[in-house]
């Protein structure tokens, strides 16, 4: 009978944590965090429990099972790959007999071992390793690369991997020579890594299974870095690494939970093992080698009927639609390949829609664990229309519900700024229509203490495509968008029950139809429903929930272990608006104070696995003022932000301190010494008979009324429903007169695109990263050649005079679903006992 391994949680606690703040910060768009933020967000397995280590024999038999039951080793000992030729030469590895450590000349004797067991008995070759070391994909951002790949053949990226172009160069030792080939993350199957000095795995017995220190970590994120890089590219469920650290071998497979590595393989003893991996994978299924099977990739072949159709499409789109630079973005050059994927149903799973995708639209950072969300602007084949299809790995719990599940809950309430669900669920693990069996990771099951839940590979097809938030053209159209998306948060909470936690630029897009520009509140992954919420325990235990770290409410950033609650929702709203304002709006601050004040808002700390942020962003709330005494120019956006500021100020003036003290992160130890004995209290009370003496001690009985203190005086909070900010809204957005052109700010040149940010946080030989943001890699003014757009038409309200702003100057930073109906209408609701006409829509 099993047994649960020691230290094992329950379904209950794992979903907890799987689900539950403090929070993991998320890079903003066009930002650099702090190092320490980084390196944890950039080499990924930072945290040892993500790494787990297998006897070798037990690594073969669970993830690379030989074909032959009658011969499960093809070769039993080192002896017998001498014995036919077959040994690697490791004279090159032996860096302690050589007066200098070269990792290069390493390259040509792996790959020369590692083709023999790659071909097959007539010396051809079935898989085919290079030498890539030099010479890195051209397709991306990213700038590492692998020492080696491991690609097919024939392989459909061949004309990627065997540039024509590419030349090595006079001085390229002539080993390497016959083996040079172009780095293609696209197209590799299996990567490796060569080095001969900063290991990041123990090589002896008496050594830990992972190498301390820094150069250590910087291996361990090296390798996952690529491991990431090749499922951003490809549509995977796993990837095969090896490590090769002088005469020592660590082979891996990463997935979404972790990396499952095999003890450690000395060559000098036990070079038949590496061979025996090898020799097994050569025969092995797409599947079996960790590619999706509900994804194809197709041959860019002029007489495909699907491409062809996809061509037509794009060539029909109209030229003064808003959104057909992004479709022909996501769909346009030759670096990435066309992919069909198939989608379940939405009531039917079993069966499936498909659609194809080629460039990443959306990727809000390259993450190898969690839910590794990617997004694409996809082409439907059933009936020819583009839509946004989303994929990620959600946490397998009963106790947490998927994104296709929480749309299905808010369809019925009908509520606009909400994305149409045209299709999704989770896929299977193959292409039988009768497997039961889901595409789910492996690493928590090898886990000793099993402290990581399982996640599934879900799709999601969204039927409206949205404009990223930072395309706005004007201030009254990003204002109104973000208006739409906050009424949909709205009626999420009030009419559904689910409160969204994860506000971000990324999250709320610009939505435009032939008759209206809205907006919409997408990615409802971090989402809890308020049953969820009125359960949860006092004190928190995640510590590794993401969310979009820069717009997190200032309360969650100085008590981590509070729950979130709709007031930090509502307050990240006014983050989103005032980073907008920072970006994009005219200000009195420059580059080197914006940077300053990106610094301070991005700056974390993260101690014992815990991230804290930096309470200046609560003091400046607390304060009423903006960071760093910023002003705005004054229009009717800047009013807008000041009246948020001062809601947000007053809401935390109701804060009880003392009881938030509770989810604050403990304040280290200190050593003082004990306290003083106390003073004799007969002098005391000797001087304060004094003190009193001739009074009117009838003052002691009168009420407190005329003194305040902020403890016995809390006003009531303002931020814990929506009505506050509403009326901010609706009154800007009835008064037209001060969205006139002439009375508003233009909007300025993206200042945060100007910062120099220090690239000194995770270089390391030859892996280099410049973002962990990638929507800028699609979503490129330059690359879009997006052209000035005749205004739209937006609708009437009643309008009035606008005065001044009241109040000080303050400073202000700068910077998917309109839910349709079939039948057009005019809504009139009432707001805050107003009564205003809604937008038509169609």
């Amino acid at each position: 009978m099993a047994t649960t391994p020691p230290g094992s949680l329950t379904p209950e606690a794992l979903a907890a944590l799987a689900q539950d703040t403090p929070r993991t910060p998320k890079p903003a768009d066009a930002s650099k965090p702090h190092e320490t933020q980084r390196r944890q967000m950039d080499h990924l397995l930072s945290s040892g429990t993500r790494w787990v280590e297998t006897p070798f024999d037990t690594f073969l038999d669970n993830y690379a099972p030989s074909h032959d039951a009658t011969e499960p080793k093809y070769f039993k000992s080192k002896q017998d790959l001498k014995d036919e030729g077959l040994d690697i030469d490791l004279t090159f590895f032996d860096v302690k007999t050589r007066s200098r450590k070269n990792e290069k000349i390493t390259y040509a004797p792996t790959i020369e071992f590692m083709n023999k067991a790659l071909s097959d008995t007539n010396g051809a070759a079935i898989l085919k390793c290079m030498d890539v070391a030099d010479w890195p994909d051209k397709t991306g951002s990213f700038t590492g690369n692998a020492d080696i790949m491991i690609y097919g053949v024939p392989c459909t990226g061949q004309p990627m991997w065997e540039d024509p172009s590419l030349e090595p160069g006079p001085t390229i030792d002539e080993e390497r020579r016959p083996h040079v080939a172009r780095g293609a993350f696209g197209h590799v199957k299996i990567g490796v890594e060569n080095k001969v000095s900063n290991k990041g795995f123990g090589c002896e017995l008496t050594d830990d299974f992972l190498s301390a220190g820094v150069e250590a970590e910087k291996t361990q994120g090296q390798l996952a870095q690529y491991a990431a890089e090749i499922q951003l590219r490809q549509h995977r469920t796993f990837v095969f690494m090896i490590s090769i650290y002088r005469t020592f071998v660590r082979i891996i497979r990463f997935d979404r939970v972790g990396g499952i590595v095999t003890e450690c393989i000395d060559l000098r003893t036990d070079s038949h093992k590496l061979y025996e991996f090898l020799h097994r994978i050569k025969s092995f299924s797409d599947r079996e080698l960790g590619y999706d099977p509900t994804a194809t990739m197709l041959p860019n072949d002029i007489e495909n009927a699907d491409l062809n159709r996809l061509n037509a499409a794009i060539s029909a789109l109209p030229s003064d639609s808003r959104v057909t630079p992004f479709i022909q973005n996501a769909f346009g050059g030759e670096q990435w390949p066309v992919y069909e994927l198939e989608v379940p149903v939405k009531n039917d799973p079993k069966n499936r829609q498909h659609f194809l995708v080629r460039n990443l639209s959306t990727s809000t950072q390259t993450p190898l664990t969690g839910r590794a969300t990617k997004g694409y602007i996809a082409f439907d084949l059933s009936n020819d229309s583009f839509c946004f299809l989303k994929a990620s790995w959600r946490a397998d719990s009963e106790e947490i519900r998927s994104e296709l599940e929480v749309y299905k809950h808010l369809e019925p309430f009908k509520i606009r700024g909400i994305a149409t669900v045209v299709c999704g669920g989770d896929l299977p693990a193959s292409t039988d229509q009768d497997c039961t069996q889901l595409q789910s990771t492996e690493t928590q099951n090898a886990h000793p203490s099993r402290i990581y839940l399982p996640r599934i590979h879900t799709r999601l097809v969204l039927k409206e495509i949205g404009v990223p938030l930072k395309y706005f053209d004007d201030f009254e159209e990003l204002s109104q968008t973000v208006f739409w998306a906050y009424k949909a948060h709205r009626d999420a909470w009030e009419k559904a029950g689910v409160l969204h936690r994860d506000i971000s630029d990324g999250n709320v897009v610009i939505y435009e139809t032939d008759k209206v520009v809205g907006g919409l509140l997408i990615d409802w992954d971090l989402c809890k429903f308020a049953s969820e919420l009125a359960h949860l325990p006092p004190r928190i235990t995640q510590k590794n929930r993401s969310g979009t770290w820069r717009f997190f409410s200032g309360v969650i950033l100085k008590y981590p272990f509070g729950a979130n609650e709709v007031a930090d929702d509502i307050e990240s709203f006014y983050q989103l608006l005032l980073l907008f304002g920072l970006r994009f709006h005219q200000h009195n601050r420059d580059e080197v104070s914006i940077k300053g004040i990106l610094e301070d808002y991005d700056s974390c700390t993260c101690t014992n696995g815990i991230w804290v942020g930096k309470e200046t962003k609560f003091d400046n709330i607390s304060s009423g003022q903006f960071p760093t005494s910023l002003t705005f120019k004054d229009d009717a956006f800047s009013r807008i932000l000041v009246s948020l500021c001062t809601l947000c100020q007053q809401h935390y003036a109701s804060l009880d301190l003392n009881e938030l003290e509770r989810y604050k992160f403990p304040a280290a130890k200190t050593t003082s010494s004990e306290p003083p004995e106390p003073r004799a209290r007969d002098k005391r009370d000797t001087g304060r008979a004094l003190m009193l003496e001739g009074e009117d001690l009838e003052y002691a009985d009168d009420d407190e009324n005329d003194s305040y203190h902020p403890y016995h005086h809390r006003p009531p909070p303002t931020l814990n429903t929506h009505a506050p900010f509403m009326r901010v809204f609706v009154r800007a957005f009835t008064q037209l007169d001060q969205w006139d052109p002439s009375r508003m700010c233009q909007k300025q040149a993206d200042l945060f695109a100007t910062i120099k940010w220090n690239a000194t946080a995770i270089t390391n030989g030859s892996a280099s990263r410049t973002s962990t943001k990638r929507s800028s890699d699609v979503f490129s003014s330059e690359s879009l050649n997006l052209q000035p757009r005749k205004k739209k038409k937006k609708p009437m309200r009643s309008s009035s005079s606008v005065g001044s702003v009241a109040g000080p100057s303050r400073p202000v930073l700068a910077g998917t679903s309109l839910h349709t109906h079939e039948e057009e209408e005019e809504v009139h609701e009432e707001v805050d006992g107003e009564d205003v006409p809604a937008v038509e829509v169609e």
